[in-house]
């Protein structure tokens, strides 16, 4: 049995300097809250508006996703899905979104809030955007933030016409799976 004991021992001793690949799951994040807010939040909606209402006030759009209890992010992406437009939209581009902090749930503050990332991703084209969002829910992760929140919104507010120009976003309550906004996540397991 002498000879198999010497075997074991080099065998362990030539594996335990490697280190060897971590296990990695990947799942799609529901929405955890989101909101419309132009005068205030409004839910409950199969889509949301980004843009300017009817009486100059801009909208947007803001999604966040609960990270709590998953491991160390290594992907991330985020899924948008434009499914109409009213008015003319286009001329309150570009569209961006920004990296927020929103907290445990949407408020009208989160319309104006400084932006952890501001304009992170502009989006062109009608969509839908699959977004690379991996730095960011790695920096909430860092900073021990339990969502990750982004606000969809124009750049310029409002184009002063007095016309609803905006471009409606499917929501978490959207009967068209493929239009809710997803977070799609790869992480390290334990």
């Amino acid at each position: 049995m002498r000879p198999i004991s010497i075997l074991l021992l080099v065998l362990l001793a030539s594996c335990g300097g490697s280190s060897s690949p971590k296990a990695t799951f990947t799942e799609r994040r529901a929405v955890a809250f989101e909101a419309g807010i132009s005068v205030g939040p409004a839910a409950g909606s199969d889509t949301h508006p980004v843009g300017d209402t009817p009486t100059d006030i801009s909208a947007v759009y803001v999604v966040s996703f609960d990270i709590d209890g998953i491991g160390p992010v290594v992907d991330a992406t985020l899924q948008l899905t434009r499914v109409a437009n009213s008015g003319a939209p286009e001329g309150l581009a570009p569209l961006v979104v920004d990296h927020i902090d929103a907290g445990a749930a949407a408020d009208v503050g989160d319309k104006t809030s400084v932006a952890l990332t501001a304009a992170a991703h502009t989006l062109g084209g009608l969509g839908p955007w699959t977004l690379d969002v991996t730095s960011l829910v790695q920096a909430d992760q860092g900073a021990g933030r339990v969502r990750s929140a982004f606000r969809v919104q124009f750049t310029t507010t409002t184009d002063g016409d007095g016309m609803t120009d905006a471009m409606f976003f499917g929501s978490a309550v959207n009967p068209t799976l493929t239009h809710r906004p997803t977070l799609e996540v790869t992480y390290e397991v334990p």
